[in-house]
């Protein structure tokens, strides 16, 4: 069995999401996908001429000739495409031998993976404006008040999800400079009052973990997690940019609240100062970005040396959710992988088998199907591509 092609298309959801196919001239074929807002589509064509003609079942040998081939240029955008081609190349190889991907990987720990439900902000009713947060291509909408964050705690509650996650980075008009970092009285107070509208409308028995987008300085990320520690946080959510492994460490030593970090980092050679000098409670890499199933669990298995916990970020389509399930499956220290598609009613849809019932009481089933166990519903598909992509063939 050789490789004969790569070709990609994007699904307009909550993000793009940009999902790769990799042909075979045996007809057998493979799906991942690549992570949304980056240049990665365009990458593929880069990747062709190293993996096209070799055998798909070699799959860590064709991660490193991809890698390798631009070791002095690999950035976010190359490591997300080569991600999205490792996934599909697992989808392969679990098709062909006829079993689930975490199967390869040396089996499961779980049968069922815990996710966590990304809400974001609150929501408002017709007479409430949104509000929206831009972080660099990305907008993020909701509304900042702590009524309308319990509003929305309690429905996702009631979903059956027993861990939730909001945004603490708030509207540019609550800061009082948007460029230093520093969280004023006002802002505080706000944020403050956010977590313990929450915790108050949720109760003690569902984990609760809050996100900051790096926004903030050291000192008052470190002010703003010890006003946090009664409220019993699962973790504090990139309260500093991640990449000075030092300074998160600074904050992650004074916090009473567990940090975590990771979502930006690429490769097992991005994830080493973090992991070696213990500068993060838990670690979050994204299978769509980090380099894909396999580069996820070697991430994994060196944060395991120093007992650091992983929940994977995820913001994807089926598919690249169901390539971080059998990652996440695959190694003990799991702890919660991320869902941020509880607003996109025919998310589930995508999918073959019917998806819409993927996630059940905040838990998703490890499949027993070949590969990835799942295949894209076309008709569903058609209705949500992106303007200018077709499905593919």
């Amino acid at each position: 069995m050789k490789i004969t092609d790569i070709q990609t298309t994007i699904i307009e959801g909550n993000f793009d999401w940009i999902i790769v196919k990799v042909y075979t001239d045996s007809g057998v074929s493979g799906l991942g996908e690549i992570y949304a807002g980056t240049a990665g589509r365009r990458m593929t064509d880069l990747l062709k001429p190293f993996i096209i003609g070799e055998d798909p079942l070699d799959v860590d040998r064709l991660y490193w000739r991809m890698y390798s081939a631009f070791q002095r240029e690999v950035g976010a955008s190359l490591l997300a495409a080569i991600s999205g081609v490792e996934t599909a190349l697992w989808d392969i190889a679990g098709k062909e031998m006829g079993v689930p991907v975490y199967r390869l990987l040396g089996g499961k720990y779980r049968d069922q993976v815990r996710v966590y439900a990304d809400c974001a902000a609150g929501e408002g009713d017709e007479d409430v404006k949104e509000e929206e947060i831009r972080l660099g291509p990305v907008v993020l909408k909701g509304v900042h008040t702590p009524e309308a964050y319990a509003a929305k705690a309690v429905k996702v509650k009631a979903q059956g999800f027993d861990a939730l996650k909001f945004d603490l980075d708030l509207p540019d008009r609550y800061k009082q400079d948007r460029y230093n970092g520093a969280i004023g009285p006002e802002e505080m107070k706000l944020k403050v009052k956010l977590v313990d509208s929450v915790r108050a409308a949720i109760g003690t028995n569902v984990d609760l973990a809050v996100d900051c987008h790096w926004q903030y300085n050291v000192k008052d990320a470190i002010t703003l997690a010890r006003k946090l520690e009664p409220y019993d946080l699962l973790w504090f959510e990139d309260p500093i940019h991640s990449e000075n492994a030092d300074a998160m460490l600074k904050v992650s030593q004074r916090s009473p609240i567990p940090v975590c970090t990771g979502e930006h980092r690429v490769s097992r050679h991005g994830f080493r100062d973090l992991i070696e000098k213990q500068a993060a409670d838990v670690i979050s890499p994204d299978v769509q970005k980090a380099g894909g199933i396999l580069e996820t669990k070697k991430i994994a298995d060196h944060a395991d040396e120093y007992y650091i916990p992983v929940a994977p970020h995820n913001i994807a389509s089926p598919v690249g959710t169901m390539a971080a399930v059998h990652a996440s499956a695959s190694f003990p220290n799991f702890l919660l992988l991320e869902y941020h598609a509880n607003d996109i009613p025919w998310w589930g849809d995508l999918v073959k088998p019917k998806g819409g019932s993927l996630v059940q009481n905040g838990r998703i089933a490890v499949p027993s199907r070949p590969g990835l166990g799942v295949e894209l519903d076309e008709a569903e598909v058609q209705k949500h591509l992106k303007k200018g992509s077709q499905l593919l063939p």
